[in-house]
């Protein structure tokens, strides 16, 4: 019970609707003693602070399940303005329901006492999620994260999601604390020694800059690659004769789409919206695809004969983007788009304004088709969806330097053009081609990265490929 009032109503409701619902006679001082208000259940504790040690193994409930209603996360979002005044901002309303079971850990523990909550971990690597990080810099003191390649649940008899475990300590804030982001490996059925331990102070700016879930899968000479990469480059809001934009493409039912066949059949050859589906495979440079859009100005006996909807350009703010790569990951690539065709809600990039030199095109096509880029998007991406998928958003790329002045803009063309006609293989296999070493020799060459960096970045991305693949088998 939440308070007396709360109490009493419960009480009065049982005594004038039990035999409404078929409930037989009760003995009401019995209610009465079970019934017990917070306040007094836990007024000893309270009055010492709060619980010594908080436990808790949150529910997966994503803040899009229909049990997750708008008027509970209204309620919520009310209740946390009231109690945090400002800071309530860094609690996003599309959080998932562990957000919230993390903020009133925080409300029960004592200033010395210790929260450990094992979650999902989606947290570390959403939007949502790194937003809240900062509420957890300003209120507690995140001692460790911990992660290991083992999957904690069975897919057939429990959540299909990988978990972390969190340990937090008190609810003030330590400048000088330092969080411990830790991974076990798995041997005969055993944890053994952590593989691998990262530890940074809340006064370094790598844990507002990225997403946790990069530190904590990220080995330690790949965050100092991704340290020193910010000097060579710019990130998308920091280049001042360009203005691009990350962003997510169409979300249309399938009743938009026609093929290639209905677009020659009813000569809509000119009308025709080229929009790049799954169905296109992998291209580097989008020449052609599978599936068209039909606009409003088409003849309405389509439409009404054929049960297709038309698609109004007007009823979006969204462009055919410049360059369009995955954004449910099985094959990494990026893909020029030389058709202007739309994308059905992969992650794209938009020229917002202006125009982009031929050289530009030719340096950012590089890049993003480059191993260190691929690593990035594996690093920044969830992977808690189970099936080893990987999941990378548009939003994903805000936080690193993507646009580099390569110089050698002939070799780079040269390469844009033998793969015009070619999709981007399996990750394992497209990193062996020989196209793909060039690609990589001049990001590293341009990046001043050693051979033994090099080596290492391969070797982190197709790491990152198997753990997801493993993970959603083990």
């Amino acid at each position: 019970m939440k308070s007396d009032k709360h109490f009493a109503s419960t009480i009065e409701y049982i005594q004038n609707n039990h035999l409404k619902h078929n409930i037989p006679s009760i003995n009401f001082d019995i209610i009465e003693s079970a019934l017990t208000p917070l306040e007094k259940a836990f007024a000893p504790i309270i009055k010492k602070g709060g619980f010594d040690i908080v436990i808790g193994n949150p529910p997966y409930l994503e803040s899009r399940s229909p049990d997750f209603t708008d008027k509970l996360k209204d309620e919520i979002q009310a209740s946390l303005k009231t109690l945090w005044n400002n800071d309530s901002k860094y609690i996003s309303r599309g959080s998932d329901l562990l957000i919230y079971f993390f903020e009133r850990s925080l409300t029960l523990v004592s200033p010395n006492g210790w929260i450990v909550l094992i979650t999902q971990n989606a947290w570390l690597d959403t939007d949502y999620g790194k937003l809240f990080q900062e509420f957890l810099i300003r209120h507690t003191q995140v001692k460790k994260i911990i992660d290991s390649d083992f999957k904690h649940f069975d897919s057939k008899d429990g959540p299909n999601i990988n978990t972390v475990i969190t340990v937090f300590e008190g609810n003030k804030t330590n400048n000088s604390n330092a969080v411990n982001f830790i991974n076990y490996s798995l041997s005969n059925n055993y944890f053994e020694t952590p593989s691998a331990t990262k530890i940074y102070s809340y006064e370094d700016t790598f844990l507002k800059q990225y997403k946790w879930g990069i530190l904590l899968k990220s080995q330690k000479s790949i965050l100092d690659i991704l340290r020193n990469i910010n000097s060579f480059g710019k990130k998308l809001n920091e280049i001042k004769h360009l203005k691009l934009l990350p962003g997510q493409g169409l979300n249309l039912p399938k009743n938009f789409f026609v093929d290639k066949d209905f677009v020659d059949e009813y000569k809509l050859t000119k009308e025709a919206i080229p929009i790049l589906t799954s169905d296109d495979g992998a291209p580097f440079i989008i020449s052609k695809t599978a599936k068209y859009l039909l606009p409003k100005n088409c003849q309405s006996s389509i439409k009404r004969n054929l049960n297709i909807s038309l698609f109004d350009e007007k009823s979006t703010s969204k462009k055919p983007p410049l360059f369009i790569m995955p954004r449910g990951i099985g094959r990494h690539f990026c893909a020029y788009n030389n058709i202007n065709s739309y994308s059905a809600s992969f992650v794209d990039i938009y020229l917002n304004e202006g125009t982009i030199s031929k050289s530009d095109i030719l340096r950012f096509w590089l890049f993003f088709n480059s191993s260190l880029f691929w690593l990035i998007r594996e690093l920044s991406g969830r992977k808690n969806l189970g099936g080893g998928m990987l999941k990378a958003e548009a939003t994903d790329l805000k936080s690193f330097p993507l646009y580099f002045e390569f110089s050698e803009i002939e070799t780079i063309e040269n390469l844009f053009n033998h793969l015009s006609n070619k999709e981007a293989l399996s990750p394992i296999e497209e990193i062996q081609t020989q196209h793909h070493q060039q690609i990589d020799r001049i990001v590293f060459n341009y990046l001043k990265i050693n051979e033994e960096q090099q080596l290492k970045i391969i070797n982190s991305l197709e790491q990152q490929i198997l753990i997801r693949s493993k993970k959603s088998k083990t």
